[in-house]
């Protein structure tokens, strides 16, 4: 098994970068969605999705726009002032997935996003979901619900670190 190669992002070889460079990358152009959430428990729900806005310095106004669009459209409006703490499972996974979208990523990493989810939620998550890769916007979905893979473009199983089978 090799670990050595080259990563190249829309026509950038990003393997070299390091530091601060490789944190820019990441910030203007990956959303991770973690399987725990990985909310930031002092600050209520509002400043964790704008998070990745005020840290690319976006003004105020544009910041509680955007969060407000984007809450409205997980169903999280009315959670905006609470902490993750006051949250169900459910809810704070909505959270996660605002902050992972909120920024325009063009890559969007998800372990599990919907594995917190009632049925409902995770069908209105998949389809956000479809509506941002129609936009232009890669997903790769890590999951074990076979729903949840049977939503997806395309599927590739993994089986003790190998691929066994591609749909």
């Amino acid at each position: 098994m090799t670990d050595s190669g080259n990563y190249v992002f829309e026509k950038e070889d990003i393997t070299r970068k390091k530091g601060d460079a490789m944190t820019l990358f990441r910030r203007k152009n990956i959303g991770i969605v973690m399987q725990h959430f990985a909310l930031v428990e002092d600050m209520d729900c509002f400043e964790n999705i704008a998070l990745p806005l005020r840290l690319e310095k976006v003004n105020k106004r544009e910041i509680y726009n955007r969060v407000g669009e984007v809450a409205n459209k997980l169903g999280i409006a009315d959670k905006l002032k609470k902490l993750p703490r006051e949250l169900s499972g459910g809810e704070a996974q909505r959270v996660a997935i605002a902050r992972a979208i909120i920024n325009k990523p063009k890559l969007i990493l998800a372990d599990e996003p919907t594995g917190a989810l009632d049925e409902e939620n995770s069908l209105k998550i998949m389809e956000i979901f479809k509506q941002l890769n129609d936009e232009g916007i890669t997903l790769i979905v890590v999951t074990h619900d076979p729903e949840v893979a049977a939503k997806c473009r395309r599927t590739i199983w993994i089986k003790d670190g190998k691929n066994v089978d591609e749909l």
